[in-house]
C-alpha cells in the first residue's frame, strides 16, 4: 500500500522537460557572420562581442567607428564553416516541434531568460507581466 501511495503522489505532479540546446559548431563564436555584405549604421559606438565573418563577399563598412572583440574573418575558410554550422543549426531548430501557447493567459508571470514560448497562433498581450526586462533574451542558442 505504501508503494502504491508513493506512486500516486508521483503521478500527481506532471512532468516537465526542457529543450536541449542547439549546437552552433563553429558558428557559436561569430557575433556576426553574413555571406555578402556587413554594414554598421550605428551613428554612436556598437560593440560586437565576438568574431565577425564575411563570405564569399568583402564588403565590411562601418568598422570603425563600430568595435568588434573577436577575430575578423573575410572571405576564408573559417567564414564559410561558420555558416554551414549556422545553417545546420538553424535547420536543427526549424525542424523542432513547439508547444502552442494561443489564448493562454501569460500575464502576471515572472519570466526568466530561458522560459520558452515555442508558438503563438494569435496576437497577445504582454502588458502585464511582472518582470518584463527578465524576456529580453531571446537567445536560446548554446555553444
Amino acid at each position: 500500500m505504501k508503494l502504491l501511495s508513493a506512486i500516486s503522489f508521483l503521478l500527481a505532479f506532471p512532468t516537465f522537460t526542457t529543450a536541449e540546446p542547439i549546437d552552433l559548431g563553429t558558428a557559436s563564436s561569430f557575433a556576426v557572420i553574413a555571406a555578402t555584405t556587413i554594414t554598421n549604421t550605428e551613428t554612436g559606438l556598437s560593440v560586437l562581442t565576438g568574431d565577425v565573418g564575411l563570405s564569399p563577399g568583402t564588403s565590411i563598412t562601418g568598422f570603425p567607428p563600430g568595435l568588434y572583440t573577436g577575430t575578423l574573418q573575410i572571405a576564408n575558410g573559417v567564414a564559410l564553416q561558420a555558416q554551414a554550422d549556422a545553417l545546420t543549426a538553424y535547420n536543427v531548430a526549424a525542424g523542432l516541434s513547439g508547444t502552442d501557447l494561443s489564448g493562454q493567459d501569460l500575464g502576471g508571470q515572472s519570466l526568466a531568460p530561458d522560459d520558452e514560448f515555442d508558438e503563438f497562433d494569435d496576437c497577445h498581450d504582454f502588458d502585464n507581466f511582472d518582470d518584463f526586462d527578465k524576456f529580453h533574451e531571446f537567445n536560446h542558442f548554446d555553444n
